[in-house]
C-alpha cells in the first residue's frame, strides 16, 4: 500500500509539473522599440505586447510636447503602453499607431525603425502588417522594419498565430 502511495504521489507530482511547465512556456512578453531622428524632445517609444495566463494592459502616458516619433497599441479606441493578451486562442493581433514624422522639424518625410528581439516573441509565426494588409515583416526571421511617413498616423498589426 506503501508503494502505491509513493507512486501516486510521484504520479501527481510528475503531472502538475508538466501542467505548469506548459502553461509558462505559452507565455511571452516582448517590447517594441521605435526610434526616430533625434530632433529635440522625445524619439523613443517602447509598447509592450504578449500573451499570459492574464490579460495585462497599462495605459500609455501623455504625449510629450515634442517628439520626433511616437508609437502606442490601439486598444478600443484607447493608447496603450503594454498589452499581454489572455492565452488560449488561435491568433493574437495588436494594433500600433506610430507616426514616424513627429511633430517637430519641417515637413518631409521621415523614417522611424522599429525593433524587436525574435527570441522573445512567443513560437509560432508573428508577422508586422501595414493598413493595407501587405506583410512588412516576419518577425520571427528579421529584428527591424523602417516606417516612413509625413506627420500622418500609420496603423500596423502584429499577428501571431501559436504553434
Amino acid at each position: 500500500m506503501k508503494k502505491i502511495t509513493i507512486i501516486m504521489s510521484i504520479l501527481i507530482a510528475f503531472i502538475t509539473a508538466s501542467t505548469l511547465y506548459a502553461d509558462e512556456s505559452a507565455s511571452w512578453s516582448a517590447p517594441i522599440k521605435a526610434v526616430g531622428q533625434n530632433l529635440g524632445g522625445m524619439n523613443e517609444y517602447e509598447v509592450i505586447i504578449g500573451v499570459g495566463a492574464n490579460q495585462i494592459t497599462e495605459p500609455a502616458p501623455p504625449s510629450p510636447p515634442i517628439y520626433s516619433v511616437k508609437m502606442e497599441l490601439m486598444v478600443n479606441e484607447s493608447l496603450i503602453l503594454k498589452d499581454i493578451q489572455k492565452d488560449g486562442l488561435n491568433q493574437y493581433v495588436w494594433q500600433i499607431a506610430i507616426d514616424p514624422h513627429g511633430n517637430v522639424g519641417s515637413p518631409e518625410a521621415r523614417t522611424a525603425t522599429l525593433s524587436w528581439d525574435p527570441a522573445q516573441l512567443g513560437a509560432g509565426s508573428v508577422e508586422l502588417i501595414n493598413e493595407d494588409g501587405q506583410l512588412i515583416a516576419d518577425m520571427k526571421t528579421v529584428n527591424s522594419a523602417k516606417i516612413s511617413g509625413m506627420s500622418d498616423v500609420q496603423y500596423l498589426s502584429v499577428v501571431y498565430t501559436p504553434e
